[in-house]
């Protein structure tokens, strides 16, 4: 007894108007994904300019700092204050900038942290050079 092999294809017909859709569709994904990485970016240079003027900023301060200079941009919609933690979580996470949780004080640099627990407070090129930290 020998068996036959069949192979069954799928056909589909697509209407034009059906890939159109699609492409529309795909489309607004790609653009959607970079207009993010590009809000994500901006978030990212405001919280560290707000860091690098005021270190040992309090969280609350940074957010209300990058949302009130989100109106820069040029994004049609504003900063929420979940999207500043966010980008907040995976710079912590990048080692990008760093978090005091006791005092809820944020830097940039791992020096500034560090100074900031051990001698009470933000570096200072001077005292802190002086005791051995470098930046």
């Amino acid at each position: 007894m020998t068996f036959k092999k069949f192979h069954i294809g799928v056909k589909m017909k697509i209407t034009r108007k059906q890939l159109r859709r699609i492409i529309k569709e795909e489309r607004a994904k790609i653009l959607k994904e970079s207009n993010f990485k590009a809000r994500h970016g901006d978030i990212e240079s405001s919280i560290l300019g707000a860091v690098d003027m005021d270190p040992g900023i309090s969280g609350m301060e940074l957010v209300k700092y990058v949302v009130s200079d989100s109106s820069e941009y040029g994004h049609e919609v504003p900063v929420a204050q979940e999207e500043v933690f966010a980008v907040l979580d995976n710079m912590l996470e990048d080692g990008t900038i760093f978090f005091n949780e006791e005092e809820d004080a944020w830097f940039e640099f791992e020096e500034d942290l560090i100074a900031h627990r051990d001698q009470g407070g933000v570096w200072s090129d001077e005292k802190d050079y002086e005791a051995g930290w470098y930046r």
